[in-house]
């Protein structure tokens, strides 16, 4: 599905339209004026990211929550206790919060996708 940003008047602000580069959009007669930046097509979110964290989190605390939610399938109250004893919360970036971190690891609870976040982590 398209995302079709057409006839938009858009002025003063900081970043005018922002889409990941891969999105399929189409994006068309829109006044744009006194914007820092138009258009930003911007790069998906690192893995560490989408878990609400910056990309300095050290990866053995990161490895360390990972397998504790393999080995354990805990709820999410267990898993922020988990991210408060190892560290990690120290590391939340931008807009995230202890809720966005979470509840990104929770995600990952009953996932496929767990293993391969561990095999994606460097050694």
């Amino acid at each position: 599905m398209a995302v079709k940003i057409y006839d938009n008047v858009i002025k003063n602000c900081g970043t005018a339209i922002s889409v990941p580069k891969d999105a399929d959009a189409e994006i068309g007669a829109n006044k744009i004026s006194d914007c820092v930046k138009a258009i930003e097509l911007r790069d998906p979110p690192s893995f560490l990211e989408s878990l609400g964290l910056s990309d300095d989190a050290p990866v053995e605390k990161i490895v360390s929550v990972l397998e504790f939610i393999k080995s354990d399938e805990p709820k999410r109250d267990q898993i922020e206790s988990k991210l408060t004893s190892v560290g990690l919360l120290d590391y939340i970036s931008g807009a995230a919060n202890i809720s966005t971190v979470v509840s990104g690891f929770y995600q990952l609870v009953n996932s496929p996708l767990l293993q391969q976040a561990l095999n994606m982590l460097p050694k």
